[in-house]
């Protein structure tokens, strides 16, 4: 009686907890989404970090809209477009307010689905919701929550997965389980595939795991013919032809600034630099962290950094060595290596996939606390928070207002302008608005 009593105690506490980490999530999300300078939804390049903000929030409430993401992300607007409707219809609001509230509510489910992928792999209450916090306040949870994107609901389905391979460790999953969760996990980024396929292939035999696979493919390519109906722009299921141009681009700048990016960068913000493309006069510009050096932001950053350094390496030595949840641990590492090597061959800028790192070296971190530096650890996590969360606070401010700088300004008037009166005689012409 008294272990029952106590399991149920440890449930609410989880469960009030969780509920706690949502609200925070949230208003974390809703709070940057806020300082977001309007003009970043009527610029027509990838000045944020190499993203297509305005082009993917027209993505997320038209039917007809481009799509051109689709084949790399296929089941996005299947998913996105109804829940945005829903939203603008039953709230009566606009377009920019419902994809805010839909990215504190992705931000919210996957910062629990963190918390509870960490309590099923032997984390305590307090240590789950101290790595599930910093999650939150990362690099990659500060930038991609707070402007509309696919990484937000693409790094979802690798919680996800994470999840199911925590649950994995204490009961038996049925097959439909796996199929399922490798579909979402192929269904919002290909790439991410990698995670239902290691899934599969670490907890069944070797003949399961590929007919889980193969149904998995099946069950999005049925669901991707059932969008296509709906959403006709709809690119063909991994046709994957025009992202060639993407691979091993010089703009990445090599495994020397890809490797920080990813391990680093996607923590801690650094000092934001802009990157010129075209021709030198015109005012085609990008932000970017990828020649960043870690820490570069100021002193903040520098702690951080090297809080967030000596957590990874306890974590690091927590995964590999010996101890439980032996096959949660393969399948973290697989991932982890994975997504590495996909990050070292495709893409331009790094930060912009920072949320498929930040979830897998969260949890890769959380491993410190199975060391016997536990204590350390939780005290590393603390000077984390401490210090990565004013930093990039303040870094995403200053990323969030660039459009009201002098260089962009300008541009960014006269596009607000064509948007609020369309017939109007506008110029046009090569290299101009």
């Amino acid at each position: 009686m008294n272990a029952d009593i106590k399991n149920n105690s440890r449930h609410v506490t989880d469960v009030a907890t969780a509920f706690l980490l949502m609200m925070f999530s949230a208003a974390w999300s809703v709070s940057l989404s806020g300082r977001v300078n309007p003009s970043l939804y009527l610029w027509d390049i990838d000045l944020f970090f190499d993203s297509d903000v305005p082009r993917i929030l027209m993505d997320m409430t038209h039917r007809l809209g481009s799509q051109g993401d689709t084949a790399v992300h296929p089941l996005f607007p299947l998913t996105v477009i109804p829940v945005m409707t829903a939203l603008k219809w039953v709230f009566s609001i606009d377009s920019v307010t419902a994809a805010r509230a839909l990215l504190a509510a992705l931000a919210a489910f996957w910062s629990v689905g963190l918390y509870f992928s960490m309590r099923l792999v032997g984390c305590r209450i307090v240590d789950a919701l101290l790595f599930s916090v910093a999650a939150t306040l990362s690099a990659a949870s500060t930038f991609w929550f707070a402007v509309p994107e696919t990484f937000a609901i693409s790094s979802l389905s690798l919680v996800v997965a994470l999840l199911v391979a925590a649950l994995a460790e204490h009961r038996k999953l049925s097959d439909t389980a796996y199929v399922v969760t490798s579909a979402i996990t192929l269904g919002y980024t290909i790439t991410n595939w990698m995670a239902g396929m290691a899934l599969s292939i670490v907890n069944l035999p070797w003949r399961r795991a590929a007919r889980v696979t193969t149904y998995a493919l099946v069950l999005v390519a049925a669901l991707w013919g059932l969008q296509k109906y709906f959403v006709p722009n709809s690119a063909f299921l991994l046709d994957i032809r025009g992202k060639f141009a993407y691979v091993m681009s010089p703009e990445m700048g090599g495994a020397s600034e890809i490797i920080p990016s990813i391990f680093w960068h996607s923590m801690v913000a650094p000092a934001i630099g802009i990157v010129h493309q075209g021709p030198p006069h015109t005012t085609t510009i990008q932000l970017s962290f990828q020649h960043s050096p870690p820490g570069s932001s100021g002193v903040l950053g520098v702690i951080a950094t090297v809080s967030w350094t000596l957590l990874l390496a306890l974590g690091l030595w927590g995964v590999i060595s010996k101890g439980p949840y032996l096959r949660f641990r393969v399948v973290l590492g697989l991932v982890v290596v994975g997504q590495v090597v996909v990050d070292l061959l495709l893409g331009e800028d790094t930060f912009l996939y920072a949320l498929h790192f930040s979830p897998l070296l969260l949890i890769l971190a959380s491993f410190s606390v199975h060391t016997r530096y536990r204590g350390i650890a939780l005290l590393l996590g603390v000077i984390f928070i401490a210090t990565a969360a004013p930093n990039n606070w303040a870094q995403f401010g200053q990323a969030a207002t660039f459009f009201e700088q002098d260089v962009v300004k300008p541009r960014a008037e006269v596009m607000a302008a064509m948007t609020k009166r369309p017939a109007d005689p506008w110029p046009r012409g090569v290299g101009h608005v």
